[in-house]
């Protein structure tokens, strides 16, 4: 079992040796593919981090209808409360607004009290707050366009992310689609150079797994390689991505990168799609050209 276990993996690297340059670049083209696919999970989860990061540094105001009563107050606060995505609601009376109004900008006391009833409206994360100033709005004693807040930070999150998504997903399926004709051909370079070696194995009545495995594991090493290389390419733009988006949304500090569940994660992908590649490349049988 031993011998044949080390016979398989002999053949498999000797197929690597005996074709290096388009092994090479099957494990590059793996890996540029494997980089876009890593690249739009990080940023999504860096976006996220940046995302919750905000949390309370940009509230969201929402101003009731003139003439709420207390038991309005008391019954709106509960409702926006209730909503998903609501950290914190804070009823801002109007008198005390009105009565900081007039100490700070000296405003004559017979003036009336212009301000209606209002909450701070704190989010647990400001992507949704599209969503939850809808729901805000939607209530009963919300005035007419009574909720305000900063939305220029969350567009420009969810408008980088679909760039980001729209981009690397293109980029990504160009490049597995390179990679999957590159180990299909070096495959079948394989094969071919092989040809006579694997009649008499054939004829000698080998097992056909002892005949295709090798190949198999070629496409295995080529993706799982092509993991291990993308992984050390993105650790090396993690910092700089994670530093523009710190720096563009104001957030914390970034957070230190997972090296070894990125590159189980990226050479399993890698290795199950060479197989795929491999085993296509193994038993779709030839088309020999017309004569």
């Amino acid at each position: 079992m031993i011998d044949r276990i080390a016979f398989i993996f002999g053949e498999a690297l000797a197929g690597i040796r005996r074709n290096v340059g388009m092994s090479m670049i099957s494990v590059a083209t793996a890996a540029i593919a494997l980089v876009m696919l890593g690249s739009v999970y990080i940023i999504t989860q860096k976006l996220d981090e940046a995302a919750e990061g905000l949390t309370g540094k940009f509230d969201m105001t929402a101003f009731m209808k003139d003439g709420a009563t207390r038991a309005d107050v008391n019954t709106t606060i509960k409702e926006i409360r209730a909503i998903p995505f609501v950290a914190s609601a804070v009823w801002v009376p109007r008198d005390k607004r009105w009565e900081k109004e007039q100490k700070e900008k000296k405003v004559p006391l017979e003036m009336a009290n212009p301000y209606p009833e209002a909450f701070k409206v704190v989010l647990s994360n400001i992507r949704k707050g599209d969503a939850v100033a809808k729901s805000i709005q939607a209530l009963p004693k919300i005035a007419p366009a009574g909720v305000t807040y900063m939305s220029a930070e969350m567009r420009t999150l969810d408008e980088f992310q679909r760039f980001v998504n729209w981009t690397g997903g293109v980029i990504g399926a160009i490049g597995f689609f390179i990679s999957g004709v590159l180990v299909f051909n070096t495959t079948r370079l394989a094969i071919a150079n092989r040809r006579a070696e694997i009649r008499i194995m054939r004829l000698i009545g080998a097992h056909w797994l002892t005949v295709d495995i090798p190949f198999l594991v070629e496409g295995v090493v080529f993706g799982a390689m092509g993991g291990v290389l993308a992984t050390g390419i993105i650790a090396i733009g993690y910092f700089k991505i994670g530093e523009q988006i710190t720096k563009l949304m104001s957030a914390g500090a970034i957070a230190p990168f997972q090296y070894v569940p990125t590159m189980q994660a990226l050479s399993l992908t890698g290795a199950a799609f060479g197989l795929i590649c491999a085993a296509m490349a193994v038993w779709i049988p030839e088309r020999k050209p017309r004569r």
